[in-house]
C-alpha cells in the first residue's frame, strides 16, 4: 500500500474523529447546560414554595391578632345593647348611668376609639368622653342604614371612613339596637383607627416589597408596605384578578401569585379570612425580594457554565483547526507528528480544566451536598457539608452518612437507617423532601435542616443518591420569636389577649372533663396612674414587671395569669367545684397581700393595692366568656366600695355564701 493511500486513509479517520468529537462536545455542553437550567428552576421553585410558607405562617399569626381584638370588641356591644335594653325595659334610660356604663365598657377594648349609642335618626345620643359631636348625625352612613333595614345584620364592619370628630381614617364595628316591639331603636358602635392595624402590620418584617392588606370584600381597609408606611393606600378599590376573584368566592384562604393591583408589584401571596368576619387578610413576599440570593445564586452558576461551554468550544475548534491543517498539508503530515502529539496533550489538560470547573460548581454551592451508594457510604462531600458536620477537609468520603449525622431523633432514640429519606432513596429511586429534620455534628451537637433526596443513576440503574441541604435553625427560632410576640404581652412576659382566645376554650374543656370549677379573678391595680404621674411610666412599668412576678409566685404552675392591657390581670384557676369559693377568695386575699407590699423604683419606693372581681364557671347557661366579663363587674364593685378587697360577681352570691368571709 502506498504511501499516499497510507495518507488518504489516516485523514478518513481523522475526518471521522472531528465529527464523532464535535458531537460529544455537543452531548456534553447539553448536558452541563441541563443540569445548570435543571438546578436553577429547582431552586426558584424552592424559594417560592418557602416564601408562600412564610406568607401563610405570617398570615395566621396575624389573623389569630386580629381575631383577638374583634372578638372582645363584639362581646363589648352585645353586653352594651343588653344593658340598653334592660334599661328600656326598666323604664328609660338616664343619661348619667348609660355613660357612665358605657366607660367601663370601653376600659375593656383600649385597641377602639371610644363606644357610641345612636338612635333611630342616626344623632350620636351617648358616648364615652371626647367622642360624641353634639347632635351630630350618622344616618347617612351605608353601615347605619343597613343596620335599619336589616334586623338580622348582626355585626357590621363599616367601610374606611374619616372620622368627623377623630379626623381619623377608621372602620366602625356595629350591632342593632331594637325597641321592645322590635322596631329599630339606633345602634351600637365603636371605631378602630386604621393606624392601628398599620402599627399590627409593621411589626412584620417581609422585606423592602412586601406587604400586608386588610381588605373587605370590594376595597383595602388598611395596607402597609416599607414604601407606604402611612396608609395611603386605604380604600383602594383595584385588586388583582385573582384576589377579586377570591373575594366573590366565598373562599376561607388560598396562596396564589400575581401582580398587585395595588402597586403592579409581583408577589407570592397568602389569602385569608378572619374568622368568621367579612374581613380578609393578603400578606405578600415579593419576588424581587425572596428571589434577590437566587438571582445571585443562578447568575454563578450561568456563569461556570458558560466558562465551560466557552472552554469546551475553544478547544474543539482548536482541534478542528489543527485537523484541517492537516489535511490541507498533508505533505507535512509526518513533520507535524510530533505537533499534533502537544496539541493533544493541550486538548487533554483544557479536558481536565473543564472537569475541574464542574467540580467548582459544587464546591462553590453554598448548600451541604453529599451523594453516598446504595450501602450508605459517602462518595463524594462538599465543603459547605464538610463545615456544616464540623468536619476537616479530609474527613467524610468512605464514611456511612446515617450512622454518623442522622441515627438520632430529636428525642435521643434511634433512627433507623430503614426510616431514612435518603437511604430510602438510594434503594428505590424514588425523589424525597423532609422539611424538618435533625442532622447530628462531630461534636455531638444538632442543627434543624431541610434536605431533598435524588437518586444517583448509571446506565439505567440505581447507584447510590444525593442529598442537597440547607441549615434552618435561624429560620425556625425567628419563627418562634414570631409566634411569641403575638401571644405574650412584651413587657410583663405575661399571656396576652391573643393567647385567651385561645386557651379559654381549652380551660373550659379541661375543667368539663375533670368536673372542677375555674375559678376567674379579675384584677386591676389601685394607684398605679399616680405612680405613672408622679414618677414616669417608665417607672410606672418597673411596678407593672414586679407585680407580674408577685403574682405568678401567688399561684401554682397549672394556673393562667395574663396580662389584659394597661394595670388589668386576669387570673385563670382550676379547683373541685365544692371548695371552689373558699379556694378563690383565699387567692384572691394573697394575691391582694403580694401586691400591697411596697415596691423599689429607680427613684424611690412605689406603693399600689389591687381590686379583685371573682366569679366561677360554669354558672348558670354563662359561657365563660361572660363569666370574665362577670368578674370585671364584681372588680368595678370592689373600686366601689372601697379598693384593696376582693368582691364577688353580682349574680353569684349564691356559690360563694360557704365562703369563709360573705363578699
Amino acid at each position: 500500500m502506498t504511501i499516499v493511500e497510507n495518507l488518504t486513509k489516516s485523514l478518513e479517520k481523522h475526518r471521522s474523529f472531528i465529527r464523532l468529537l464535535w458531537l460529544c462536545i455537543l452531548l456534553i455542553n447539553l448536558f452541563v447546560v441541563g443540569t445548570v437550567s435543571s438546578v436553577i428552576i429547582h431552586n426558584r421553585e424552592r424559594e417560592v414554595v418557602q416564601a408562600s410558607i412564610r406568607a401563610e405562617n405570617y398570615s395566621q399569626i396575624l389573623e389569630q391578632s386580629l381575631s383577638g381584638l374583634i372578638k372582645p370588641i363584639d362581646l363589648t356591644l352585645l353586653t352594651t345593647r343588653e344593658e340598653i335594653a334592660r334599661l328600656t325595659a326598666r323604664g328609660g334610660v338616664q343619661e348619667n348611668e348609660i355613660e357612665t356604663f358605657l366607660a367601663r365598657q370601653d376600659s375593656h377594648i383600649p385597641e377602639a376609639l371610644g363606644l357610641r349609642v345612636v338612635d333611630a335618626a342616626g344623632v350620636i345620643r351617648y358616648a364615652v368622653n371626647d367622642v360624641k359631636v353634639r347632635n351630630a348625625s350618622i344616618a347617612d352612613r351605608p353601615q347605619f342604614i343597613r343596620l335599619r333595614d336589616d334586623p338580622a345584620a348582626g355585626l357590621v364592619f363599616s367601610k374606611p371612613v374619616m372620622g368627623r370628630a377623630a379626623q381619623k381614617w377608621m372602620i366602625t364595628l356595629g350591632r342593632r339596637l331594637d325597641n321592645p316591639d322590635g322596631s329599630f331603636a339606633g345602634d351600637i358602635h365603636v371605631a378602630v383607627a386604621v393606624s392601628y392595624f398599620m402599627d399590627r402590620f409593621s411589626k412584620v418584617d417581609l422585606g423592602l416589597h412586601g406587604s400586608i392588606a386588610l381588605w373587605d370584600h370590594e376595597s383595602i381597609i388598611a395596607r402597609y408596605t416599607k414604601d407606604d408606611a402611612h396608609g395611603a393606600s386605604v380604600g383602594v378599590t383595584t385588586p388583582s384578578p385573582e384576589l377579586r376573584r377570591l373575594l366573590a368566592s366565598g373562599q376561607r384562604e388560598a396562596t396564589y401569585r400575581a401582580r398587585s393591583g395595588v402597586d403592579g408589584v409581583n408577589r407570592v401571596f397568602h389569602f385569608l379570612q378572619i374568622g368568621d368576619y367579612p374581613l380578609f387578610l393578603v400578606v405578600g413576599l415579593a419576588d424581587d425580594d425572596y428571589l434577590t440570593e437566587w438571582k445571585v445564586d443562578s447568575l454563578r452558576l450561568a456563569g461556570l457554565a458558560a466558562m465551560f461551554l466557552i472552554g469546551s468550544l475553544v478547544s474543539t475548534l482548536l482541534i478542528n483547526r489543527n485537523w484541517q491543517r492537516r489535511q490541507t498539508d498533508h505533505k507535512l503530515l509526518i513533520n507535524q507528528e510530533q505537533t499534533y502529539t502537544c496539541q493533544l496533550e493541550s486538548s487533554k489538560l483544557e479536558a481536565e480544566a473543564a472537569r475541574r470547573q464542574s467540580e467548582l460548581i459544587l464546591t462553590s454551592a453554598g448548600e451541604g451536598i453529599c451523594g453516598i451508594d446504595r450501602d450508605g457510604k459517602i462518595i463524594f462531600i462538599n465543603p459547605a457539608a464538610r463545615r456544616m458536620f464540623r468536619w476537616s477537609s479530609d474527613e467524610g468520603e468512605g464514611w456511612n452518612l446515617h450512622a454518623l449525622t442522622h441515627a438520632r431523633r430529636p428525642d435521643g432514640t434511634d433512627y433507623p437507617n430503614s426510616d431514612c429519606p435518603l437511604h430510602r432513596t438510594a434503594v428505590d429511586g424514588v425523589r424525597r423532601e423532609a422539611k424538618d429534620e435533625l442532622f447530628w455534628r462531630k461534636d455531638g451537637s444538632s442543627f434543624a435542616v431541610e434536605f431533598t433526596a435524588a437518586a444517583i443513576e448509571e446506565d439505567g440503574r440505581i447507584r447510590g443518591a444525593v442529598t442537597v441541604f440547607r441549615d434552618i435553625t435561624e429560620r425556625k427560632a425567628l419563627e418562634e420569636q414570631i409566634a411569641r410576640l403575638a401571644l405574650f404581652d412584651q413587657l410583663t412576659g405575661l399571656p396576652n389577649r391573643a393567647f385567651l382566645s385561645g386557651a379559654l376554650p381549652r380551660l373550659t374543656a379541661m375543667a368539663q372533663r375533670r368536673q372542677e370549677s375555674v375559678g376567674i379573678l379579675f384584677m386591676d391595680l389601685d394607684g398605679f396612674k399616680h405612680i405613672n404621674d408622679t414618677y414616669s411610666h417608665s417607672a410606672g412599668d418597673q411596678v407593672l414587671r414586679e407585680v407580674a412576678l408577685r403574682l405568678q409566685g401567688c399561684v401554682r404552675a397549672e394556673d393562667v395569669i395574663a396580662r389584659l392591657g394597661g394595670d388589668e390581670f386576669l387570673v385563670l384557676t382550676l379547683s373541685p367545684s365544692e371548695s371552689a369559693a373558699t379556694f378563690c377568695a383565699a387567692l384572691a386575699e394573697r394575691l391582694i397581700a403580694a401586691v400591697s407590699q411596697p415596691i423599689s423604683i429607680s427613684n424611690g419606693v412605689a406603693e399600689v393595692g389591687a381590686s379583685i372581681g371573682i366569679s366561677l364557671f360554669p354558672y348558670l347557661d354563662q359561657n365563660i366568656e361572660q363569666c370574665v366579663q362577670m368578674a370585671d363587674t364584681a372588680m368595678y364593685q370592689a373600686k366601689h366600695v372601697g379598693k384593696g378587697r376582693y368582691e364577688a360577681s353580682p349574680d353569684a352570691h349564691t356559690w360563694m355564701a360557704g365562703s369563709e368571709r360573705p363578699i
